[in-house]
């Protein structure tokens, strides 16, 4: 890809993922069902939200794909506006994973917003890629993002 075909800029991928509080299990979902209910009726912006839960559910992500950063922008202020509570009473924030451009003042909103105590990767340069939305493909497609951490034996066995 030479310089002159390189996208500057792209969709960007947020991932936070949260450790749910002891006895919150419940009340985390239906904040959860809430927040994906105003995101779907009020967030044209965003490409896709979907949130995972570990087998012990411990743990979940909620993992944006948004057309960009102000999209993501719109996504905090229907959290904070819409659900009526805040995410911090139900769960930790143990991690932050931003793929995209934020923004100077939109990625140290995030840095803060994650605190110390999460780890937080940031990779701004979107290099080029493509989507295919679960309308295209149906529910049960699969996505799998790499980091590039990950041997070539197990892709064959996520394959």
């Amino acid at each position: 890809m030479t310089s002159s075909q390189h996208v500057a800029s792209g969709p960007v991928v947020f991932i936070t993922t949260y450790a749910i509080k002891d006895g919150e299990l419940e009340r985390f979902q239906a904040f959860l069902g809430e927040l994906l209910e105003a995101l779907e009726a009020g967030e044209a912006g965003a490409l896709a939200v979907n949130a995972y839960m570990n087998a012990g559910r411990t743990e979940a992500s909620i993992v944006q794909l948004a057309s960009d950063a102000e999209s993501i922008k719109r996504f905090w202020r229907i959290l904070h506006q819409r659900t009526g509570r805040s995410l911090d009473e139900l769960a930790n924030t143990t991690g932050v994973q931003v793929y995209g451009s934020l923004g100077d003042i939109t990625l140290e909103r995030t840095r803060h917003s994650a605190g110390s105590a999460a780890s937080t990767t940031v990779m701004p340069e979107y290099f080029g890629g493509f989507t295919r939305l679960m309308d295209e493909h149906g529910p049960d497609s699969v996505a799998v993002l790499s980091t590039g951490q990950l041997v070539t034996e197990e892709f064959y066995a996520l394959g």
